[in-house]
């Protein structure tokens, strides 16, 4: 999960290397852009992020991102084995580049379990991943969705193939 399986422009490989090493940490890649419906321009590139001190990760991300802190929100996630994990997320987009990215940050003790539950989103069955293409194909191509529908699609596709019901997100503050 350190690379992608989706080619990225050689200007976006070079943001994220230089990231990882600002941070000095790996960037585990997940969602979309390890998977058949990524769509460059279009698609978010999601990254989990591992540390022992996590208020310093997240000062250094918005440091090298040049964001405020208000744009990282803290969230609770419950895996489906009831275990809670808490985090901070932040969505980033860098015009300049014409990309779209989701940075997760995590305490290094859950890396094993996070990582687990990541790569379950990214190993889909068929009919999943056709499903994911198609309702991308309305909200990015077609645009006869909006992207209210198309989240709440996206969301129910991705926690029915892990077993959940709905998405086990809580987001804090």
């Amino acid at each position: 999960m350190e690379t992608t399986k989706n080619k990225l422009p050689d200007k976006i490989e070079d943001f994220y290397r230089r990231l990882r090493e600002y941070l000095d940490t790996p960037l585990y890649f997940y969602g979309s852009v390890q998977r058949n419906d990524y769509i460059p321009g279009k698609s978010d590139i999601d990254v989990c992020l591992f540390s022992d001190n996590m208020k310093k990760t997240t000062t250094r991300l918005e440091h090298f991102l040049q964001i405020p802190s208000s744009h990282f929100k803290q969230f609770v996630f419950q895996d489906r084995y009831h275990r809670v994990y808490y985090g901070s997320k932040a969505m980033y987009h860098n015009a300049e580049m014409d990309f779209y990215g989701e940075f997760s940050i995590y305490n290094e003790k859950d890396k094993h379990f996070i990582l687990r539950d990541k790569q379950a989103k990214i190993t889909l069955p068929f009919y999943i991943s056709w499903a994911l293409s198609f309702i991308k194909c309305l909200y990015y191509h077609c645009e006869i969705i909006d992207k209210k529908t198309y989240k709440q699609w996206k969301n129910r596709l991705l926690a029915f193939n892990n077993g959940y019901k709905t998405t086990p997100f809580v987001i804090i503050d």
